[in-house]
């Protein structure tokens, strides 16, 4: 696993209870993989930590009425990682 990997398989946008079960395995994935991860290999994990923690435990599993809020967070989490990637170029 790498991030490019993470950063490929975010599976926002997500729209249906399927893609939210989707997702927030892809959440735990990136949760578990930063923290494996060394603070300098991803300097930002502690923030993406909490914001993957904090998102998995907000979100019900199944159908919701927000997927626009939820797909946001999704980036966000994106976005982090990409910025690692970005910075370490």
């Amino acid at each position: 696993m790498t991030i490019s990997t993470l950063i490929s398989t975010c599976p926002a946008p997500v729209s249906d209870a399927a893609g939210v079960s989707t997702a927030l395995t892809w959440l735990a994935t990136v949760e578990a993989f930063c923290l494996s991860q060394d603070n300098n290999a991803i300097p930002t994990r502690h923030t993406i930590i909490n914001y993957c923690e904090i998102y998995f435990l907000e979100t019900p599993s199944g159908a919701m009425t927000d997927y626009t809020s939820f797909n946001d967070k999704l980036l966000h989490i994106k976005l982090l990682l990409q910025g690692v990637v970005t910075a370490s170029a």
